[in-house]
Order: structure tokens, then C-alpha cells, then sequence
């Protein structure tokens, strides 16, 4: 999870640098500063749409949460989590606004139309590939904290099925919640199996 963390920051960084290039003139964008021209032009004047932006916003961070189920793993959490809390969205705040993707009117988003356009179609294609890779990140944590939360409610005694001991234990490497994650992943298959049979 490190690495895939790492290697999203890295691509921001490299989205960021890459615009800052793009700005100076010194590629073969024939207009680099057209997006500054009247760039409120054409905005919405209705708050429904403003709310609805704050709320995709406030999903799109909505991961941090996560880091609370997981806490139990972390050396000196209070003082980390005071720590890393902050520094981390401050960090992703910054390096997501100066990237800037968002979704456009015609569905692709401007990293894709920025990609295509800086680097050609190749690098478009690539960047489906570190929007999987990112995806994947996000799917790693939330299914680490869920089996965390699972483990947890086992140790609580919420009753489970074969008895609680097995559930809330570290079995078998003593530091991952292995059995936590086979809860996790009983109701992950049936309704995956679930879906895939209606749609044949």
C-alpha cells in the first residue's frame, strides 16, 4: 500500500510539474493559456449544484475515514494520527487542486484530454492504467479496515458464526486480521456470484 501510495503521488506531482511546463509555452500545445480566458464563463448560478460538488468533494476524501479502523496498527497513534492527519490532506488538497482533474461536459476527464494532448495517445491509454492502479489502493485500504472492523466486532462479542475466538483472533501470522477478512469476503463473492448470474 506504501508503494501504491507513493506512485500516486508521484504521478500528481508529475500532472503538476507537467502543466507548469505546458504553461511556459515550450510544448506543442498551440494555445497553453486558453483555459484562462473567461474561465468562469458559462457557470452555474444554482446552489443545487454547488451542494452536489461539495458532496462528490467530500466523497473523493471520504478514504481518510479509514485510517481510524487501523489505528491499533500505527506506533504512538495519537500522536501520528495528529501528525500525519493533516499533513496528508494538506499534501493530497494541494497537489488535487493543482492537478485539477475533474469531469468534463463530454464525459472524459481533463487528466485523459491533458494526457492526449501533452503526450500524445499513448500516454492516454496510460493513464488507465494509474487510474486502476489508484483504484486498486483505495480497494486494498477499505478492505484492510473492513476486516479490522470485522475483527473488532468479534472481539466485542457480536455473535458470528463457528464461535468468536476464531474471528477476532490474528490467526494465522499474528499481525494481519485474516479471519476478519474471510467475514469481508463471504458477502463480497455471494453477491458478486449474485450479479454475475443475472447477467447471464
Amino acid at each position: 500500500m506504501n508503494g501504491l501510495s507513493i506512485f500516486k503521488i508521484i504521478i500528481l506531482l508529475f500532472v503538476v510539474i507537467s502543466g507548469w511546463v505546458v504553461l511556459s509555452g515550450k510544448t506543442r500545445v498551440a494555445d497553453p493559456h486558453a483555459n484562462f480566458r473567461n474561465a468562469f464563463a458559462g457557470s452555474s448560478t444554482s446552489s443545487n449544484d454547488y451542494a452536489t460538488a461539495m458532496f462528490k468533494v467530500l466523497n473523493a476524501y471520504s478514504g481518510w475515514s479509514n485510517v481510524n479502523y487501523v489505528m491499533n496498527n500505527v506506533r504512538n497513534p495519537v500522536r501520528t494520527l495528529k501528525i500525519a492527519g493533516p499533513l496528508g490532506l494538506g499534501i493530497c488538497a494541494v497537489l488535487y487542486l493543482l492537478a485539477n482533474e475533474e469531469i468534463d461536459n463530454s464525459g472524459v476527464t481533463v487528466a485523459a484530454l491533458f494526457f492526449g494532448n501533452v503526450f500524445g495517445t499513448v500516454a492516454e491509454r496510460a493513464l488507465s492504467v494509474i487510474v486502476a492502479l489508484s483504484a486498486l489502493g483505495n480497494v486494498i485500504t477499505v478492505t484492510f479496515a473492513a476486516s479490522r472492523v470485522n475483527q473488532e466486532l468479534a472481539k466485542e462479542g457480536i455473535p458470528l458464526p463457528f464461535g468468536n475466538k476464531f474471528w477476532a483472533s490474528n490467526w494465522p501470522t499474528g499481525k494481519s486480521p485474516l479471519p476478519g477478512l474471510i467475514i469481508h469476503l463471504i458477502p463480497s463473492v455471494s453477491a458478486g456470484r449474485s450479479s454475475s448470474w443475472r447477467s447471464i
